[in-house]
């Protein structure tokens, strides 16, 4: 299941050999002020039917787990010892697509300026680290605003597959150099 936790280790867990995997620690990119995805999505990319990909990380990346279930992965996170997580994420052998479930979003979104105008309910999660804005949007969203503006100093390219899932729809709208800002409105049927 791609929602396992530590409670209960996945039986495909088992099958797989995690000395072949690839590794890739993620908690320097972060450090750093970056984001890891795009070069886990090119490892993932490489994964085999069967094959695996381990990730170290400083938190639980729901929102990609999510995000690599939907390219056919089950996923397993664990808290180590030393306070990182470990991320086993599996390709199974009859992998087409999007698994059947996702690791549900955290119970508790990130603190995040929040505010009613004419135009829609604000969020600006600028100046916070991922996945947390993700998991900010995705949790508002869960309120049914009309419209969503959200304020991000980043263009949140991993955001949109979640919200057309979901059914809604992102643009970009004008807002200041410094900052990416968006109008997410829900799909017309």
């Amino acid at each position: 299941m791609v929602g396992d936790s530590a409670d209960s280790p996945p039986g495909w867990l088992t099958e797989i050999d995690l000395e072949t995997a690839e590794l890739f620690d993620v908690r320097p990119i972060i450090a750093a002020g970056g984001d890891p995805r795009a070069s886990v999505m090119m490892l993932a990319d490489r994964v085999p039917p069967n094959g695996a990909l381990v990730l170290i990380a400083p938190f639980d990346p729901v929102p990609l787990r999510r995000l690599l279930a939907g390219r056919g992965f089950d996923g397993f996170a664990e808290e180590t010892e030393d306070g990182a997580w470990r991320v086993i994420f599996h390709r199974a052998a009859s992998a087409r697509g999007a698994s059947a479930e996702k690791p549900p979003l955290p119970e508790d979104a990130p603190a995040c300026p929040c505010w009613r105008a004419d135009d829609g309910l604000h969020l600006d999660v600028r100046g916070i680290t991922p996945p947390d804005p993700m998991v900010a949007i995705l949790k508002t969203l869960e309120k049914n605003p009309p419209a969503l503006i959200v304020h991000h100093d980043r263009d949140p390219v991993y955001l949109y597959p979640e919200l057309s899932e979901r059914g809604w729809t992102a643009k970009t709208i004008a807002a200041p150099a410094d900052e990416i800002r968006l109008e997410i409105t829900r799909k017309e049927p």
